[in-house]
């Protein structure tokens, strides 16, 4: 090509372009300007350099854009490109679409555009310019190859029209080719071409555009491959094209690459290397004919597209040059090979886009995310990509509708949370369900949106459960997100079972929705299926999609959470069917689970009756090892083989803290006997005697023992029969010889705790030096005292008591932030003091002088409600009825020492006046039980018995906690 305008190809001299008199030709501004005296303008010297160019585009009938080839030897980036109107020739405009605006056509607008296009689109072209506007050059334009002059072909066509002729002022007729031009087009009009075809026809040449919703287009042209015209080039992978077969214009992304954005504004806001990206398209693809092959539609209802123009894809060219990266979310399977091995070329000679590197973007986080905000420059990835990172393993747990945790099937010797994964699945936002603090806030606090909401995500985490617990799947890792202020790093999965995606499924039940990511985000291989899908169901309304009247209602009666008596009412519901059909929900040990029963929606605490199994250690690392612990062991076991799986129970009983005890059953098998059978549990003989599965639960029991398992690991059956006969002969001992010396005391009781613990002071010596201690300090001014902070706990001070305002010995049990709490260590009730209410203990009123007055009592030998219990209050009540001001007697019959130094005295507190045990009225009335012991001394056995019989009273008589009958408590 010619670099110089005058070295081109112009048209040959005898042409009629070239025999004008008008320095303008036939329309340039004629007239008779002053300074002739015969008033006929003299020929003016007029620039005849011709240029040569490549015609880009084709806007309408009359008018062509050229990237101009003049003059390149120093020009950066793309070529200059000049808009080009046919001089003197006028042709209807074809519609104008944008994001924003839509023009129709004219009459005859397409047909013109269309046969002007197809001439001279991608042509070598020269041209003489006559002259300019701010907006467009006015010029002669000629075919290089042909040197077809383009204002005849079109005059001749009948699709333009001569505008203006001008007439030669010194022959008064029209120019020679403005002549030319004229009697062309007295053909067509002649011949009815074109234009002059009439009304009607011109009428039926505009297009009637097709009113299609996006995805309705995607379902009618989805894999097909269809002719089309590239109209524009938004950026080097955006383009917009008309599409005849739908009869619309649509925005397609170029699949299997983004590219660098471009700024039409700013064009310094441009990305580096996107003009030079757009151009290498618009040299390619703009206005020409292509082949449209829809491959994906995005949330915005933007399509993801190949776009060939013959057997070529410019997207290798992109990659290929640097110009583009590539996204292989959007790639064909068919093609992707092929744009890795072009890219990989563009990365090893380090072309363009790759000499600019990726930087973590400092603004705040993508829409979506708690923050909100969207970055400066969406081409820059949140996202850290990894290698790939795939394995195969078995769910065990589902966290949430968007969330499991699978195992992965391979041996570990740390066992198997050295491959356990939280996996998150990609591109996907699932509906959550209600947390902690809102089940705990009253339900008309909680808005009806956010009910549905959680409803579906139950919906939608049964669904997976159902699916997936306990099957193998393929997992692979799709991209992880990187750490930021309120969240750590966090990887995301596409998880497959078979060859099934399990997003899609959820997406197309309506269980989920699909992220918008920004342009350059990774995202899910599978994103396209995942937004046809969803777009599916919005279309179908199903699940979150349909109508209100299909919403799910979800609701759950948590009886672990809820008073134990609550528990009792359900057990009549509970017990009317021989099995309950359940899910397991959670693992608390190997025999304790949580169970969700769909059919009475309520969720209980329940034991498996019969067995045991050893504590779990729960600050102990995840072991599954039996070396280190057996009852983690035990926990993890059971986890592994029945959590979040259906299982059926047979409840039998409510134990007095809210318990279901009873039988489960897995695939129709007692779970209680694969336990024994396994060395995992033991067998608890007192809830056992008389059931017809008393045989069955030693036999296996036996088995494990018979094979040293877990438990019975160091099982010794001789052995074993020793010790029974020793504990036996022990025990025998022990009725026979007491166990401490018993003492009788006289006392006060000072503070009452609950039903059966209490402070109590002893009437004696130390109590009047007590008494003479508070006279001394009702007659100290402590409220003059310098203030005392304690530094520590355990600190004895003098505080001022709330209620009367005296001062009294206090210990400091705890430092709040507010004040201190302290316990008053001659009464034992305690408060909390605030900072200016204590003082630093004289050494007169020291431990060593007195000490502390009020002793820790408990009632021997029975147990009163704890403080879940709703009986609890009452049978505090009463006991204060019975001994508040009153001379007691205490007979002491055990003494312990506790952790924090107090000593604990066990005695049977009796009324002197009424000759009453204060233990045994508690439980006469129902508001206590008696609690079981193996050693009792034969001296106090009788008491023991006397108490057992008002037991029994009250349960005969239905008092109180007895209320629903004789509940045991074997298994607690």
């Amino acid at each position: 090509m010619s670099q110089k305008g005058n070295q081109g190809n112009p048209p040959k001299q005898n042409s009629p372009n070239f025999n004008r008199a008008s320095p303008k030709g036939g329309f340039a501004k004629g007239g008779n300007p002053k300074g002739r005296r015969d008033g006929i303008p003299p020929p003016r010297k007029r620039d005849n350099t011709v240029y040569s160019g490549i015609v880009k585009a084709v806007p309408s009938g009359d008018t062509l854009v050229v990237l101009s080839l003049d003059n390149l030897k120093n020009q950066k980036g793309p070529p200059p490109e000049k808009t080009l109107s046919l001089l003197g020739i006028s042709a209807p405009l074809p519609a104008r679409i944008t994001a924003t605006s839509k023009t129709d056509d004219a009459p005859f607008g397409w047909p013109s555009r269309e046969f002007l296009r197809k001439k001279c689109i991608g042509q070598n072209v020269s041209y003489r310019v006559e002259h300019e506007t701010p907006t467009r050059i006015y010029a002669e334009i000629w075919i290089k190859a042909t040197e077809e002059d383009l204002r005849e072909t079109v005059v001749e066509a009948g699709w333009g029209e001569v505008k203006n002729p001008k007439i030669d002022p010194r022959t008064n007729k029209p120019f020679e080719d403005v002549a030319r031009l004229l009697d062309l087009q007295n053909k067509a009009k002649n011949a009815k071409r074109g234009i002059w075809a009439g009304d009607t026809s011109g009428r039926n040449s505009i297009r009637k555009f097709s009113k299609h919703t996006a995805f309705e287009i995607f379902e009618k042209l989805q894999k097909k491959s269809v002719p089309a015209i590239v109209e524009s080039v938004q950026t080097g992978s955006r383009l917009r094209l008309w599409v005849p077969e739908i009869q619309t214009v649509i925005l397609v992304q170029l699949a299997g690459v983004t590219c660098p954005s471009v700024n039409y504004e700013k064009e310094a806001d441009s990305d580096p290397f996107g003009r030079e990206a757009k151009f290498v398209v618009e040299r390619k693809l703009l206005h020409r004919d292509v082949q449209l092959i829809l491959q994906g539609i995005d949330k915005a209802d933007n399509f993801t597209a190949s776009v060939l123009i013959g057997t070529s894809n410019v997207v290798l060219d992109l990659l290929k040059n640097g110009l583009g990266r590539l996204a292989e979310w959007s790639c064909t399977p068919e093609d992707l090979e092929a744009f890795r091995e072009a890219e990989k070329v563009a990365k090893d000679k380090n072309l363009r886009v790759w000499t600019v590197p990726i930087k973590t973007p400092k603004s705040q986080p993508p829409k979506g995310s708690p923050k909100g905000g969207r970055p400066n420059n969406p081409s820059v990835s949140h996202h850290r990509p990894l290698e790939s990172v795939e394995f195969v393993g078995k769910v065990v747990e589902i966290i949430n509708a968007g969330t499991v945790t699978v195992i992965e099937d391979r041996p570990s010797p740390k066992g198997p949370e050295a491959f356990e994964y939280k996996v998150s699945f990609s591109s996907l936002k699932v509906p959550q369900l209600l947390l902690k603090r809102e089940l705990k806030e009253k339900q008309d606090k909680i808005s009806e949106e956010r009910k549905t909401e959680s409803a579906w995500a139950h919906e939608a985490k049964e669904h997976l459960r159902k699916k997936l617990i306990g099957n193998t799947v393929r997992c692979v890792l799709d991209y992880v997100r990187p750490p930021s202020d309120d969240r750590g790093e966090r990887p995301f999965w596409s998880l497959y079972l078979d060859k099934e995606n399990i997003a899609i499924d959820l997406v197309e039940r309506g269980f989920a929705e699909v992220i918008e990511h920004r342009r350059d985000d990774p995202r899910s291989p599978d994103y396209q299926q995942l937004v046809i899908a969803e777009k599916e169901a919005k279309k179908r309304g199903r699940g979150k999609w349909g109508p209100e009247s299909k919403k799910p209602i979800h609701h759950v009666n948590d009886l672990t959470d809820e008073s134990k008596s609550k528990s009792h009412q359900y057990l009549h519901f509970l017990q009317r069917s021989p099995k309950q059909r359940c899910v397991v929900e959670y693992v608390f040990s190997g025999h304790r689970l949580k169970l969700w029963i769909p059919r009475e929606s309520c969720m209980i605490s329940f034991i498996m009756s019969g067995i045991k199994c050893e504590p779990v250690t729960r600050n102990s690392p995840y072991e599954f090892n039996p070396n280190f612990s057996l009852g983690n062991y035990a926990l993890h076991w059971t986890k592994d083989r029945i959590f979040q799986h259906d299982v059926d129970a047979t409840i039998f009983a409510c134990d007095k803290a809210g318990n279901f005890l009873g039988r489960l059953f897995v695939d129709g098998q007692d779970f209680a006997i694969k336990l024994l059978e396994e060395g995992l549990a033991e067998i608890t003989r007192g809830a056992l005697r008389g059931k017809d599965y008393e045989k069955d639960y030693i036999a296996a029991e036996k088995k494990a023992k018979d094979a040293n398992k877990n438990l019975w690991k160091d099982y010794d059956p001789v052995a074993e029969e020793e010790k029974i006969k020793k504990r036996r002969e022990e025990y025998n001992k022990d009725r026979d010889t007491p166990q401490f010396k018993p003492e009788s005391w006289n006392v006060i009781v000072t503070e009452i705790l609950d039903g059966s613990n209490f402070y109590f002071q002893v009437v004696g010596p130390e109590a009047k030096a007590l008494e003479d201690m508070m006279k001394t300090f009702g007659e100290q001014d402590f409220a003059s005292l310098n203030v005392y902070t304690p530094t520590k706990e355990g600190q004895i001070v003098i505080a001022q008591f709330s209620v009367d305002g005296n001062w009294y010995r206090g210990v400091v049990e705890k430092i709040l932030e507010d004040g201190f709490h302290i316990k008053y260590i001659d009464y034992g009730n305690s408060e909390v003091v605030s900072a200016d209410k204590i003082r630093q203990l004289n050494s007169a009123f020291d431990l060593s002088v007195l000490p502390a007055q009020a002793k820790l009592g408990r009632l021997a030998f029975i147990r009163t409600p704890s403080e879940a219990d709703e009986f609890c209050r009452d049978a505090a009540a009463f006991f204060k009825e019975l001994v508040w001001d009153k001379p007691m007697l205490a007979k002491i019959q055990n003494r312990e020492k506790l952790r924090n130094g107090d000593e604990l005295f066990s005695v049977i507190l009796g009324d002197p006046e009424t000759e009453s045990h204060v233990n045994a009225e508690l439980l006469r009335n129902g508001l206590a039980r008696v609690e079981r012991t193996r050693y009792l001394n034969r001296a106090v056995s009788a008491l023991f018995n006397s108490f057992r019989d008002e037991e029994q009273k009250a349960k005969n008589e239905r008092y109180n906690i007895w209320q629903y009958g004789d509940l045991s408590d074997d298994e607690m």
